[in-house]
């Protein structure tokens, strides 16, 4: 990928809505690829393959800068998450095939009007990891792409080890309740857990853009 001006790296997520990794150099040129929820992450972050492609030419801006030269970079490079591993839908399919149509116009490799839609945004360090406080059997009321607000339940889990015959279904509970709002990204694909596994991991403390 290092001749190329732009890479888009496709993946898929256990259950998942669509999200999309950007560096933070590239943020405004992100609203074109029209995902709804957009994950920001510092130019220098991990070394996966989209920031691979990219990070020589931050490097570059860096030594230039020194010298006194100022570049704008006109690369970029995507990790597009298009939803959950295991299911198909060609609706939706044929709805990310069009975000990347509208990408390419945006850089003028293909013609045509380009159109922006509402989007929101989180930092990384607001891109939270929920994990099982217990295990058991869960109950997830939120599936992703769902906003919550703060003080709504996120999933019910029950556990029937210490069940009081008494008041079973309240015995065998325990809730993870949210403390600020946000929306679910991604949650654990099984409804049988152990403690510590994660859960959600969810966006807050949400950025919003206007679309077109």
């Amino acid at each position: 990928a290092s001749p190329a001006d732009t890479i888009l790296d496709l993946h898929t997520g256990p259950v998942a809505t669509r999200y999309l990794y950007a560096a933070e150099y590239e943020k405004q040129a992100s609203f074109h690829l029209n995902f709804k929820h957009i994950l920001i992450v510092p130019n220098e972050f991990g070394g996966a393959m989209d920031e691979a492609a990219f990070m020589p030419w931050i490097h570059l801006r860096k030594q230039l800068s020194l010298l006194g030269k100022e570049i704008m970079l006109d690369i970029e490079s995507f990790t597009l998450e298009f939803g959950s591993e295991e299911t198909f839908s060609m609706n939706s399919a044929s709805k990310d095939v069009e975000s990347i149509l509208n990408f390419l116009k945006y850089k003028n490799v293909l013609k045509g009007e380009t159109k922006r839609i509402e989007s929101f945004s989180c930092e990384l360090e607001d891109f939270k990891t929920i994990f099982a406080p217990v295990g058991g059997l869960v109950d997830y009321h939120f599936e992703p792409g769902e906003n919550f607000e703060a003080g709504n339940i996120l999933a019910s889990f029950y556990n029937f080890k210490n069940l009081d015959p008494a008041n079973p279904i309240e015995s065998a509970r325990t809730q993870v309740i949210a403390d600020k709002d946000g929306v679910v990204i991604n949650r654990c694909p099984s409804s049988s857990v152990h403690q510590g596994m994660e859960l959600f991991q969810i966006m807050t403390n949400l950025n919003k853009y206007k679309g077109d």
